[in-house]
């Protein structure tokens, strides 16, 4: 009774033909079915999640650009480049033509078998002190050594 004295709920006003007991019946049956379908949302939201995921991985497993073959992949590199040869001053992985090899897996192994894109490429190299930049200077040096035509120059 106390409960209801603190609610805007009066004894007549809502449930006039509904005893007590039927009430919390029902109250107990319907939290029980909120219970359940809460348990069904979270798996529903889960499932969604997965095939989100799923659907996200074949979309791009399957995009019109993976479908080109490698000879068009290195015509469309070749165009990426400049007129004029790139000097990298400092060392940069994001200069044409590194950027393609650094896109996935395939561009990689597409771009580093691509002489076109590194037969005029120099790279300059100011280190700020003693150490500065080994890290970036073997990476260069570990790209020229894959390249069997190694038509690249460093300067240091």
């Amino acid at each position: 009774m106390a409960a209801l004295h603190e609610s805007d709920i009066s004894p007549n006003s809502g449930f006039p033909n509904i005893r007590r007991d039927e009430l919390e019946q029902n109250l107990e049956q319907v939290s029980s079915e909120a219970a359940r379908l809460e348990v069904q949302l979270a798996a529903l939201t889960a499932r969604h999640a997965q095939l989100t995921k799923a659907t996200l991985f074949y979309r791009a497993a399957l995009a019109p650009w993976k479908q080109l073959p490698n000879e068009v992949l290195q015509r469309i590199f070749i165009l990426t480049k400049s007129e004029e040869p790139p000097t990298c001053v400092p060392f940069s992985r994001t200069t044409a033509p590194m950027h393609v090899a650094q896109v996935c897996s395939r561009w990689r192994g597409v771009a580093l078998t691509t002489p076109a894109l590194w037969k005029d490429l120099k790279w300059v190299y100011l280190p700020r002190d003693k150490h500065a930049g080994e890290e970036d200077l073997a990476f260069a040096r570990n790209w020229i050594s894959r390249a069997s035509y190694a038509p690249l120059s460093i300067l240091v």
